[in-house]
């Protein structure tokens, strides 16, 4: 009887072995994908990066993103404002708001701030 239960107390610590290795082996195979946040050498995305062609005139020193159908009115700085193409309305009315380079798409509307706009 003593020989079984220290037989049964093997099998019990090989069986948990055995699922501890296996799940460590499962966790491994989980891929993160590549956040587009960074360059090839993971290190953030610089403004001057991010700036389209058309904006290269401009000293930007802001990044503004809007985040569904709002308004991303920007800084007194020089922004690159990016919407969203969901009914921003990117830049301001207001004087004094800077020089901002907007990019947005269809749905967007542009304020005069933005002084290149790329739809």
């Amino acid at each position: 009887m003593l020989f079984s239960r220290a037989r049964r107390l093997t099998l019990l610590v090989l069986g948990v072995a055995v699922v501890g290795c296996l799940a460590t082996a499962v966790t491994a195979l989980n891929v993160v994908p590549a956040s587009n946040a960074v360059d090839s050498t993971g290190n953030a995305q610089t403004i001057a990066e991010l700036t389209p062609a058309q904006c290269s005139g401009l000293t930007l020193t802001n990044l503004v993103l809007a985040s569904g159908s709002n308004p991303a009115p920007g800084t007194p700085a020089n922004d690159l404002i990016i919407g969203t193409g969901t009914g921003n309305a990117l830049g301001s009315d207001v004087s004094g708001q800077g020089s901002d380079c907007c990019v947005g798409g269809s749905g967007d509307t542009f304020k005069a701030s933005c002084v290149v706009q790329v739809p």
